[in-house]
């Protein structure tokens, strides 16, 4: 716990030369943080790309909740509660980050105007075989091999989130719009660390079928809840898309 502390210092510590920095001049009337982040909100809420976006995704989080509490269960099962079951789960968790910004450094060479969806849709569908089956076969190596593609594919997952996020977003509304769908898109986190839970108590391949479910119907909102094509990006940016 004292190393997490230390690492969120260390991340507060490089915000210091930002804050120091002389604020731009703006020409909107001063509001409350409360009244900016219920506008956020709002935006959000009416914009039909970042609504999609913020189902989608926290649905697809539900995977990762769930995947928080199985991995160290199953890793304690099959080695037992001895110190290189620690050191497996922190090794797993380890590659599994790795294999994510591998994943992102791929996708960032690939020119994703106009096939954000697909990144996103394709990738989350993906995760939903590398859950089930894949990581419930061969013991801890198909777990393993699971998390590393899950991990890969997360990579452009993000990447076309972001992508479609800041292009189809005002600029004037990107700062209020980031942090409130960011705090929309993870909400599925705990939630599915709290059914998770609840499942693994049963079954661990209850659990993790519920996981993968979760990125199928999360793939399938991509789809269906995000808007395609020139229209959305003329609604909401008054241009062209690139």
């Amino acid at each position: 716990m004292m190393v997490i502390a230390m690492f969120y210092a260390l991340a507060a510590a490089t915000l210091i030369p930002i804050l120091r920095a002389a604020k731009t001049p703006t020409a909107r009337r001063p509001t409350t943080l409360i009244g900016e982040a219920v506008a956020g909100l709002a935006h959000v809420a009416r914009h039909p790309t970042l609504r999609g976006l913020a189902i989608a995704y926290s649905i697809y989080q539900m995977s990762w909740g769930v995947l928080l509490v199985v991995v160290p269960v199953a890793v304690i099962r099959a080695l037992g509660p001895a110190a290189n079951a620690d050191l497996t789960v922190g090794a797993l968790w380890a590659g599994c980050g790795l294999a994510g910004g591998l994943g992102a450094l791929l996708a960032g060479q690939i020119r994703s105007i106009g096939r954000e969806r697909q990144m996103i849709g394709f990738s989350i569908a993906a995760m939903a075989v590398a859950i089930y089956p894949l990581a419930t076969s061969l013991g801890l190596y198909g777990l393993a091999a699971g998390i590393m593609i899950m991990g890969f594919l997360e990579g452009p997952a993000d990447v076309g989130l972001l992508t479609l996020r800041q292009r189809r977003t005002k600029p004037e509304w990107l700062g209020r719009v980031l942090t409130v769908s960011m705090s929309l898109n993870m909400s599925g986190l705990p939630l599915g660390s709290a059914i998770g839970g609840s499942l693994v108590t049963y079954s661990l391949d209850a659990a993790l079928i519920f996981a993968a479910v979760a990125s199928v119907i999360a793939a399938i909102a991509t789809f269906q809840l995000i808007r395609r094509g020139i229209a959305d990006d003329r609604l909401t940016t008054g241009r062209q898309p690139l």
